[in-house]
């Protein structure tokens, strides 16, 4: 995966197994048991090649889960792609909180100011 910052590829570990076999290769003459040890090494390749596949499934799918969670996230601080303030009215939270809500508000707004500000309701 290209935005992971885990190496999940297993090219390495074939290269290795690659050696293994050859080693093994050597210490016959039989060209039976070499077709044996050769076929075993195309097992033993493809086995890997399959744990490769389920890594990168496993991977993506966590990639999905911390995507879906940023999206939830991002829906709630922007209902229907509008800012919040666009969507959402102050009434309630004037009803809720009174005036010195709108004193707060006031004095910790800019609205020059380009940067966002969260504010939290805790009940």
């Amino acid at each position: 995966m290209e935005n992971s910052n885990v190496d999940l590829s297993l090219k390495s570990q074939i290269l290795q197994l690659n050696n293994i076999f050859e080693d093994i290769l050597e210490k016959t003459d039989d060209p039976g048991l070499k077709s044996s040890i050769a076929s075993e090494l195309k097992k033993q390749i493809n086995s890997l090649i399959k744990l490769e596949h389920k890594l990168k499934k496993a991977e993506k799918k966590n990639h999905e889960i911390s995507l879906n969670q940023i999206s939830l996230v991002k829906k709630k601080l922007f209902p229907e792609k509008k800012l919040q303030e666009r969507y959402d009215n102050m009434i309630p939270f004037f009803l809720k909180y009174g005036e010195s809500w709108m004193g707060g508000l006031k004095s910790e707004l800019n609205p020059l100011d380009p940067n966002f500000m969260i504010f939290i309701d805790e009940d």
